[in-house]
């Protein structure tokens, strides 16, 4: 009896056909991944991508892999006879009602990713099957603990984080930290910006930017990771942005000087000899600084120009100022040594632009195009001047020349000069005298969209790093030089609409995170949400559903309690049934769980695919950053758990192509025989490369199953009605006898020549065209062409360009372009290596693959 049994995410195969199970086993070969040990070199089972139950004929395949299996039953001429075809998708789900905390509202941003989340698949009206939203709760915001982080009225490090710690949101709110997700070593990145400042994320870091190019309707903000940042600021036609800092919301502090005084003071003022003396012809500045020097004290002159803030009293000693400046350390200080106190950079906002007033009205100046200047000879004042524009959500960047002058006649040399060139949202705000306002007239609008533009992303090594979770609407925060970076909370808005009962797998090490998560975004509290950690607790969980008295709307799993479950149930099936009272399969559907959610896919996906084999759940929703493998078996994995059109692509690109290289060895044995040039030519020719293959029958079969292994994995593993295949190759001999093998090797594909005088027919009416450069290589459209492998290792980027572009965009599923090449023949090396260079602006990425079969 051979019985199918049909779920929401995978599929039970039952027979007692001893047939049928031998050909199971020969398909699920290709679902192991393997070890070495070290000691024999003998290969090891270490994980199975599907599901067999002990003591049973029982199979468990994702809902994904069925097709490939069928395939693979027709590839070997068997033909699969159902007794029994069961649909078990079916199941009433608990209806919840979900409600967002006020202030908790979507950005701009994040609307395409929760209605891709919330957007039926084609083929249903409901919620089913399987998504993956590539921003991962907690990861993907890494950076190294060394890495400044905002509080109010200073900084920390992102080290020092703990939950419930206090930070500076991109607002200028106080926030709290509500998770603390240590990440281990990553690739660490250092971020360059317009200004000169600079910070450091891991590769996977999330970032807002908005991305620019000549065309207004491409300008828009995305949510890309640091790779991808990297490769939009190395590409001249786009320009990346970041949103400058909203001002910190801080209440004034007690200063003992006021911090217009201080920065005129700084700017104009001397008290190098025990007082103090500005120097200035301005009678509306000096108006103002009459209004701001203690009762006490006044300003007096001898000329208009030069003055001095002395006693009212004559004969006193103390004077005010001289005991605050003496204080602060400033005292004595020449122009090229005064400096900012602490207090005056961590205070509110209104102070510091008060201070900057001071600053800029004396030694501010504004240009004809409307830039804004301040100049001083202070290494520290200059510094100090940045980071106070910078802390109030400006620009600042610094400049430095040598000045010369003229003394008796003398060329001589001043002290180094430092320029700040500023640009500020509020221009209009950093000054208080009409002249200088009246020259930034006509300049102030322009300001209004003011950003921070990327100019470099450079590796800088691998770091310990952490990253954070906060109690933010917006979940962004501010790092080194007050630049914003992103986290996210996309998953519960999502959910919050789903309205249905929400089961959510992780490893035990989130689980505290996620509970302050939904209670801090969703208006609940930690008491809903319920925490299933080990097989007692799963056991109560499904007591509880059975007697109808389960009333929580979230229940969080451990994935080990589940994968233990699962584990179980394949090794002893009848006892595990027993003990839980159920199987697997039935859990969900028991729980009423309509939406299972599952974070951070990557770090467990082995267990996490196992117990979606056996978790009848309508519909799956998974987050992950680096869903991504160096391992081509768990890349495959990947592909059928999630395919293309069930991935949130973070980023709109023209570069849709993925190229795989793919390399080959040549035996030593074989190496002498193989000729790379013409007779009387040192150039390197792949005819002759070919031809010297030909000649021999054992290189010509190796060489055919290089090609076909090529086909297996990139074109029939994946293949969809109507795609075709290209392959090229140097010569019509070898056209001609690869054709004939094809045929042989894939009967149900229609397989034709193309070259020389074949009809323009062969490539809209085949499914596999074998073609050489010249004849297929330019000037030919093939409707579907889904796969192009290219087996001719060439120098020229026109010829390289040109096979590329025989591929076209498809609306629904991905192009792949694969080259192969000899990793020990030199020439074949350097050409791959200029390939690499040529295809990384103008392809989706670019896998590396080695090949099981060489020469």
């Amino acid at each position: 009896m051979n019985k199918l049994t049909l779920f929401n995410l995978s599929g039970k195969l039952e027979t007692n056909d001893h047939i049928l199970a031998n050909h199971i086993r020969d398909f699920l070969d290709k679902y192991y991944t393997v070890r070495t040990r070290s000691f024999n070199n003998k290969q090891m089972d270490e994980k199975v991508y599907a599901s067999k139950i002990a003591s049973e004929n029982t199979y468990y395949f994702h809902i994904n892999q069925l097709k490939h299996f069928y395939y693979y039953l027709k590839t070997i001429n068997y033909t699969l006879k159902l007794d029994e075809r069961i649909d078990n998708r079916d199941y009433k789900i608990e209806k919840c009602f979900f409600k967002i905390r006020e202030g908790w509202v979507p950005r701009d941003y994040q609307e395409p990713i929760i209605d891709f989340i919330l957007t039926p698949n084609l083929d249903s009206k409901e919620l089913t099957g399987s998504k993956l939203v590539p921003i991962a709760t907690g990861r993907g915001k890494a950076q190294p603990l060394d890495a400044k982080i905002k509080v109010p009225g200073g900084w920390s490090t992102m080290g020092a984080m703990q939950v419930d710690t206090i930070i500076t949101a991109k607002d200028g709110s106080p926030t709290k930290v509500t998770g603390v997700y240590p990440q281990g070593k990553m690739p660490v990145y250092k971020i360059t910006f317009i200004d000169g400042r600079t910070c450091e994320a891991s590769d996977e870091h999330l970032w807002k930017v908005f991305i620019k190019d000549e065309k207004k309707e491409n300008r828009k903000y995305q949510i890309v990771n640091t790779l991808r940042l990297k490769e939009l600021t190395e590409r001249n036609i786009l320009v990346s942005y970041l949103d400058l800092i909203d001002p910190e919301i801080l209440s004034n502090i007690n200063l003992p000087i006021n911090p217009y005084l201080l920065g005129a003071l700084l700017g104009d003022g001397g008290f190098t000899l025990g007082s103090i003396k500005i120097t200035k012809y301005d009678k509306e500045f000096i108006d103002k600084i009459k209004t701001l020097i203690p009762d006490s004290m006044e300003l007096v002159t001898y000329d208009d120009i030069r003055w001095k803030i002395v006693n009212k009293v004559k004969g006193l000693n103390k004077s005010f100022l001289i005991t605050e400046l003496r204080k602060l350390g400033l005292l004595g200080k020449y122009s090229y040594e005064k400096f900012i106190p602490n207090e005056y950079l961590f205070s509110s906002t209104e102070q510091k632009i008060e201070l900057l007033q001071g600053l800029l009205d004396t030694d501010g100046s504004i240009n004809k195009n409307g830039s804004i200047i301040y100049g001083t000879s202070s290494y520290f004042l200059a510094k100090a001047v940045q980071y106070l524009i910078r802390s109030i959500g400006g620009l600042a960047n610094i400049s430095s020349s040598i000045p010369y002058y003229t003394k008796n006649g003398i060329k001589c040399q001043g002290k180094l000069a430092y320029k700040i060139g500023i640009r500020y949202k509020y221009p209009e705000k950093l000054f208080t005298l009409t002249r200088k306002l009246d020259r930034l007239k006509g300049y102030t609008k322009r300001a209004n969209n003011l950003k921070l533009r990327i100019e470099s992303v450079e590796y800088i090594g691998e770091k310990e790093t952490q990253c954070i979770s906060i109690d933010h609407p917006d979940k962004l925060y501010i790092t080194d030089n007050f630049i914003v970076t992103h986290n996210t909370s996309v998953s519960l808005f999502a959910l919050a609409k789903i309205q249905q009962r929400i089961g959510i797998v992780i490893l035990p090490i989130f689980i505290d995170q996620w509970i302050k998560s939904i209670a801090t975004v969703h208006e609940t509290t930690t008491d809903k949400v319920m925490v299933i950690q080990g097989s007692k607790a799963l056991r109560l969980l499904i007591q509880l559903a059975k007697e109808d008295s389960l009333e929580s709307p979230y229940i969080i799993f451990s994935s080990r309690t589940l994968q233990d479950f699962v584990t179980a149930y394949e090794s002893n099936p009848e006892l595990t049934e027993e003990m839980y009272g159920i199987r697997p399969i039935e859990l969900f559907p028991l729980l009423g769980i309509g939406v299972l959610l599952n974070d951070e896919s990557h770090a467990h996906f082995h267990a996490l695919f196992k117990i979606l084999l056996h978790t009848n759940v309508k519909f799956q929703i998974g987050l992950s950053a680096t869903l991504i493998s160096d391992n081509w078996i768990i890349k495959k994995m990947h592909n059928i758990m999630y395919p293309k059109n069930s991935i949130y692509e973070t980023t709109e690109t023209n570069r849709y192509t993925d190229i795989y290289a793919i390399s080959y060895t040549i035996s030593p044995n074989n190496l002498r025989h193989i000729k790379t040039n013409n007779y009387g030519s040192n150039m390197y020719s792949h005819t002759a490369y070919e031809k010297s293959i030909m000649r021999r029958d054992h290189m010509l079969v190796s060489y055919y199953k290089l090609i076909t292994n090529t086909i297996d994995d990139y074109f029939i593993e994946e293949y969809l009605a109507n795609d075709k295949l290209l392959i090229f190759v140097a010569t019509v001999e070898l056209a001609s006898n690869l054709v004939k093998h094809l045929t042989l090797r894939y009967p149900k594909f229609n397989v034709k020549r193309y070259c020389e005088d074949d009809p323009y027919d062969n490539l809209h009416n085949s499914d596999i065209i074998v073609s050489t450069v010249i004849s297929a290589g330019t000037a030919v459209d093939i409707k579907d062409l889904r796969v192009c492998i290219q087996t001719i290792s060439i120098s020229s980027s026109v010829s390289n360009l040109q096979s590329l572009g025989r591929l076209r965009k498809l609306s629904d599923r991905d192009v792949k372009f694969c080259y192969l090449y000899a990793g020990n023949l030199n020439k074949q090396k350097e050409y791959h290596i200029k390939r690499v260079e040529l295809f990384k602006d103008k392809s989706n990425k670019i896998i590396y693959r080695s090949s099981s079969v060489g020469l």
